[in-house]
């Protein structure tokens, strides 16, 4: 395991240097040295999970496994800066609905797997990390909808993924002729 942080610590440099490619070459080589926590069952649950959410919404890449990993939060940026690199989820899923949310929970429950959610970054208590490994439900990738608009109560609801900015637009567009 020292020698994949070793290995992301060199590709932040690369990084930084503006060398993408040289980067990425690490990254991959960190990535298949990182501890799996799935168990020996690994394949067959991240089969099993990408079969739920379609394979397209299943991902194991280094990048998508740190974007979830970390918030935007000034502590955050500055520790993913420093090359501190932890607590990052084995996988990451993308639920189309709520049956996938559902699905895919059920699926972790039966098998013991830690679950976390990943809404858009913004959380204080760094409660999205995947301090025991396991799999990230990534909300903002599909469940971003309006479900319910009440005008008169002055209410919305919205599904988990929705960002701020991504809210104040059907609010706003509301009233704009």
């Amino acid at each position: 395991m020292r020698a994949a942080m070793n290995r992301l610590d060199q590709a932040f440099d690369l990084l930084r240097s503006n060398k993408p490619r040289e980067a990425e070459a690490l990254l991959t080589d960190a990535a298949r040295e990182a501890a799996d926590r799935f168990g020996a069952d690994s394949a067959e649950h991240a089969a099993a999970l990408a079969e739920i959410v379609g394979q397209e919404n299943a991902l194991s890449d280094l990048f998508e496994r740190l974007r979830v990993g970390y918030g935007k939060t000034m502590i955050d940026l500055m520790r993913l800066r420093d090359g501190v690199i932890e607590n990052i989820p084995d996988l990451v899923l993308r639920p189309r609905s709520r049956e996938d949310l559902r699905a895919t929970t059920d699926y972790c429950d039966q098998h013991a797997i830690p679950v976390y959610v990943y809404g858009g970054g913004s959380s204080v208590t760094r409660g999205f990390e995947a301090t025991k490994g396991g799999v990230t439900l990534d909300l903002g990738a599909h469940l971003k909808r309006v479900v319910r608009f009440d005008e008169q109560n002055q209410t919305i609801t919205v599904e988990g993924g929705m960002s701020g900015p991504e809210l104040e637009r059907p609010i706003f567009f509301q009233h704009v002729p």
